[in-house]
């Protein structure tokens, strides 16, 4: 086997990396621009939030939303590159030489893994970061949600309004046998933070618009502590609600996820979304040199053959429905009807061998 020159590794690289940087460029602008005009119409009610402030937001959310798109940026740039390749008859003097196609793609592919490692190492914490003051911020303008959870090392802490009451209520395990709290402590504050009064309790429970405490010491100013047996607080939390209401698992990053989800563990709270999102970012590793293979299987056909825009559109076609199907997939594997690891990793694994299949097929068979 001939082996393929530096030089022109080097040059097949600069050629994919050129149109990968135009992609990137071109992608995040239409993001951008989209996700604004999106934001604008859900802030149309609101008087109080400028311009400014929307294009803050949206900037906040442009990482998260393209490392969504980077497989098919990548997808895009690999079919470009090989078609002007192809166009200038430079694939096939290479192929000529007896250099093979997986020769070709060598370079390219060792491109998209180091873009691959820098998306997972830099660009995603960094991302989980932004998302993370993008959830603070749309939920503090753009939503009606009243309540918020967080996790951590003593416990879940939900805050949430009911009326001109803001109340903090930490909780330091769930019981999902029974859909009881464990340690449940509610504190009481006014419009303007001050102390109102405090609750603990050993357990809790939900019933519509309530929450039940069980043997309730209730402290209030410096009156004596006065222990009730059961006590009925409003609230707008269910058991479902406050499963729910998590952190998204794009504001953490890769690095956070494995503490997250021994946290949630350790709460009661099932981690499943988490550790899905954990090996989803591992297998995009995965993905995007699969989609080099699935640009390379409709991007390699002589032009004077014809049918070549075709054989390129049914590309991309194939690639959206394989990508749709990861998405179906990732869905079936949070609800818990898949397991995690044949959800993140079977549709990436499955259109790796499809790619490599139809090259194994059309450049060698």
């Amino acid at each position: 086997m001939i082996h393929i020159p530096w030089l022109l590794s080097r040059y097949f690289a600069a050629r994919f990396l050129r149109w990968f940087g135009v992609a990137c460029v071109t992608v995040l602008a239409l993001i951008y621009l989209f996700d604004l005009s999106e934001m604008a119409r859900r802030a149309s009610s609101n008087t109080s939030v400028g311009l400014l402030l929307l294009v803050r937001i949206s900037l906040l959310r442009l990482p998260s939303l393209f490392e969504k798109l980077l497989p098919f940026v990548v997808l895009f740039s690999t079919m470009v590159t090989l078609w002007s390749l192809n166009r200038k008859h430079e694939l096939e003097v290479t192929k000529a030489c007896g250099i093979s196609i997986w020769q070709i793609l060598r370079p390219l592919l060792l491109v998209v893994a180091g873009v691959a490692c820098l998306d997972l190492i830099l660009v995603n914490p960094f991302g989980a970061r932004m998302m993370l003051e993008y959830e603070r911020l749309e939920s503090t303008y753009l939503s009606s949600r009243q309540g918020a959870l967080a996790i951590s090392d003593t416990g879940l802490w939900a805050r949430e309004r009911v009326g001109e009451t803001q109340s903090v209520i930490h909780v330091k395990s769930l019981s999902p046998a029974d859909h009881s709290l464990v340690t449940v402590s509610v504190t009481h504050m006014n419009a303007k933070d001050a102390f109102v009064a405090r609750f603990d309790a050993t357990s809790a429970t939900f019933e519509p618009r309530h929450l039940v405490l069980y043997n309730v010491w209730k402290t209030q100013g410096e009156e004596i502590p006065t222990f009730f047996r059961v006590l009925k607080l409003p609230t707008s939390f269910t058991y479902a609600s406050l499963q729910e209401s998590g952190v998204d698992p794009r504001s953490l990053s890769f690095w956070q996820l494995p503490h997250f989800s021994k946290l949630l563990s350790k709460s009661g709270l099932s981690p499943l979304k988490y550790e899905l999102h954990q090996h989803t970012l591992l297998a995009r590793l995965l993905w995007l040199c699969v989609m080099v293979f699935l640009a390379a299987a409709c991007s390699l056909r002589p032009l004077r053959q014809g049918g070549t825009l075709m054989l390129a559109a049914s590309g991309l076609v194939v690639s959206f429905l394989l990508y749709f199907a990861s998405d179906v997939c990732q869905t079936l594997g949070a609800s818990g009807k898949l397991p995690v690891l044949l959800a993140a990793w079977g549709p990436a694994t499955m259109s790796a061998l499809a790619g490599i299949s139809v090259l194994l097929y059309s450049e060698d068979g």
